[in-house]
């Protein structure tokens, strides 16, 4: 069995787990009929290649001959599609062979104006067709960032399966030399008429050099692919242009959780730099001592720039350093007046309920700003500005740099060091304006944790192959069909491993369990204090229980886990099994609640030590407060704490969605609530051949 179909096997024996842990099988999963199949394989279709035009005959006659201004009629808002089209033949749109960048706002309202010319399509065929238009006339960035969110966006199409974007694009996931060595062996199985796989070997920017810059040596994290691209996912969900008002659609709590995602993200990167002796996060101050070179290239042939040591940050053309610190000084003015101003000029408090979310909603999502023009955009200013680091002034026509694309900027470790400055210097002013927590506001009375039991927690690498046939273009599509290029490079994992909570209650009732792991020493040695293990603190899971009177024992394997899920099933596994659908060879379901691109199940613990990583294991249990009377999590919903809940609905938690680790505790004893158990575990790095004679 080959590493992509043990894959496959893995996410299908998952979807099988959750399915019957909440909603029955035949609830959750729909049988496809032949409409649904052939309309996901023309969906399919429209991903490959994305680089050069369609090369599929019915395909080509659409794009021919399809005209948007003769079915204008078919759209909810005519006047909108005639905006565009005038746009349109008047240059505005990015040449094909041109580098997408969502960061440009030329670009991103780009993207907008196609984005909702695809959800204004009042029909599916009248979508398609316009996506097949716009797939062989747009600017293939542009058609992808606006096809994606699309498909997600409309009820006729949110059913269908999107392929990992490292396998749609693998150009920004995948070393340069590897995509040159792929041409090479391109053109050497052309000549030779064979047709069998070919696997290359990839490892990490600098492995080599991690001596001289330590850095490198957590590429094996900030380069894994399905972290990065879950990160492009995230991004799509929730582009910071989009107004919830204008398109009334309500995205429940989505600044809240934009600093949630930011902050485990930086928490978790944090538990990778102590794993490796690395210590606190490099400030980012006038000039950043630490340089990045992504050995990536653009489809175009030119390489993702760099960036050297000790680079200093300059004005850019759009975007001056001094704006940047004015929108910061402008938010932490708000903090301390406890209010912002709207363009009307009146005041909105920002530390009622909804303040966390209205402060993140600020830094973040300039589409829903009361006052865009007067509090900016700090995140995107900010990576604007560092993004464009090499190349200020636009002067040498250098292409963009890893921080300007969402599939890249985790790469990056400045991205890092912003989103730590961010915290220190905005968020963390607000969180020490709001009253600390107290033991009252913990405890749960009549619950006891009584104890915690987990398996040894174990890590190591594996191999993992992508598939990147997308890479060649070809001449036919028959001749697409005899690619078959893959890269095999090592990423972290862990052993599943099973943890056990013993509960003791006065009363039969409906509880939510948190679990978390948070940093225990310095990497000298030193413990941590409470603080700074609060905002270190990295969430494994949640989920709702029961508890009975007297004690229960809740069992749990973090393959459940809420926050991640499995690796994505290929491109080439799910064409497979649509065609052999099609043909009555095999069933296709359709899973109505499946979420294929989370937070990676690889990735929930840290890689730790040979010699054994401590960290702190918490778990909390409080009341369960159903936030919406159609209860989400009984549909697990895949990474539901950080991609949030689906549009028009509540985020499954009335609590501040970081609770209980939102904010300072007045001291120790305030933690040591009965309902709250923490004990110490290490975290043991392994080589995989020590694992299976282990097992052997």
């Amino acid at each position: 069995m080959s590493m992509m179909e043990l894959r496959e096997k893995l996410w299908s024996a998952w979807t099988a787990l959750v399915s019957g842990y909440a909603v029955p099988e035949k609830e959750r999963k729909v049988l496809a009929d032949k409409e649904f199949l052939s309309r996901q394989k023309q969906i399919l279709r429209l991903f490959v290649r994305i680089q050069q035009p369609t090369l599929y005959q019915d395909l080509i006659e659409i794009s021919r001959s399809y005209s948007i201004e003769e079915n204008i009629d078919k759209f909810a808002f005519p006047k909108e599609v005639k905006k565009f089209l005038y746009l349109y033949k008047a240059g505005f749109f990015l040449p094909r062979s041109d580098i997408f960048v969502p960061l440009e706002r030329k670009h991103s309202e780009q993207a907008k104006l196609l984005s909702e010319l695809f959800y204004d399509a009042k029909d599916y065929d009248t979508f398609f067709k316009t996506a097949v238009w716009a797939r062989n006339h747009l600017n293939g960035g542009v058609f992808l960032y606006s096809f994606t969110r699309s498909l997600q966006a409309r009820e006729d199409t949110r059913f269908f399966y999107i392929p990992p974007y490292y396998e749609i694009y693998p150009f920004l996931f995948v070393d340069e030399h590897v995509i040159q060595n792929l041409y090479e062996a391109r053109l050497t199985s052309v000549e030779s008429g064979e047709t069998k796989p070919i696997v290359l070997k990839s490892n990490y920017t600098g492995y080599w050099d991690s001596e001289r810059t330590p850095e490198n040596i957590l590429a094996y994290f900030t380069e894994d692919v399905g972290l990065n691209a879950f990160n492009s996912e995230w991004n799509r969900l929730y582009p910071s242009w989009f107004n919830t008002t204008e398109y009334k659609v309500n995205i429940d709590r989505r600044g809240e959780l934009f600093l949630y995602y930011q902050k485990q993200l930086l928490a978790r990167y944090f538990l990778e730099r102590l794993s490796n002796n690395l210590g606190d996060i490099p400030s980012l101050e006038e000039e950043y001592e630490t340089g990045y070179f992504p050995r990536l290239r653009f489809n175009n042939g030119q390489s993702v720039t760099g960036r050297q040591q000790y680079s200093k940050f300059y004005d850019t053309e759009a975007i001056s350093v001094e704006d940047v610190k004015e929108t910061m000084s402008r938010l932490r003015q708000a903090i301390e007046s406890g209010y912002i101003f709207n363009e009307q000029g009146e005041k909105i408090a920002l530390f009622e309920t909804e303040g966390r979310n209205l402060l993140g909603e600020l830094i973040n999502f300039y589409g829903n700003s009361p006052n865009k023009h007067y509090y900016g955009s700090y995140f995107n200013e900010a990576l604007y500005v560092t993004g464009h680091v090499a190349d200020p002034q636009n002067q040498h026509g250098l292409a963009p740099s890893s921080l300007l694309n969402y599939e890249t900027a985790l790469r990056d470790p400045l991205y890092y060091s912003l989103v730590q400055k961010m915290f220190d210097s905005v968020v963390y002013k607000y969180v020490a304006k709001q009253p600390k927590y107290t033991y009252e506001t913990l405890a749960f009375p009549g619950i006891k944790v009584q104890g915690v039991e987990v398996d040894p927690l174990i890590t190591y690498f594996d191999d993992f192959e992508i598939n990147l046939d997308n890479v060649v273009s070809v001449n036919d599509p028959k001749d697409g069909e005899h690619v078959d290029f893959r890269v095999k490079q090592g990423r972290l994992n862990h052993k599943p491993f099973n943890y056990k909570v013993s509960v003791e209650s006065d009363k039969e009732i409906d509880v939510l369990v948190k679990v978390f792991i948070s940093p225990k020493y310095d990497s000298y040695g030193r413990e941590f204090d409470l603080d700074t293990k609060i905002f270190y603190t990295v969430e494994l899971d949640r989920f709702p229980t029961k508890v009975n009177v007297g004690t229960t024992v809740i069992e749990r394997n973090s393959r459940d886990s809420s926050v991640a899920v499995p690796d994505a099933p290929s491109f080439r596994y799910i064409m497979n099994h649509v065609d052999a659908a099609l043909e009555d060879k095999e069933e296709y379901f359709i899973d109505k609640f499946a979420r294929y691109h989370g937070f990676p199940q690889r990735l929930l613990i840290p890689k730790g030590r040979k010699h054994g990583f401590p960290v702190e294991f918490a778990v909390v249990v409080l009341p369960y407060n159903q936030a919406d009377k159609d209860d989400l999590w009984k549909y697990n919903l895949g990474s539901v704490t950080l991609l949030g809940s689906p549009a028009n609905t509540k985020y499954p938690d009335s609590r501040p969605i970081d609770f209980p680790m939102d904010r300072p505790y007045r001291s120790v004893y305030d933690v040591l609530t009965p309902n709250t158990f923490v004990k110490t575990v290490s975290i043991f790095h392994k080589n995989l051949e020590e694992i299976n004679s282990v097992q052997a």
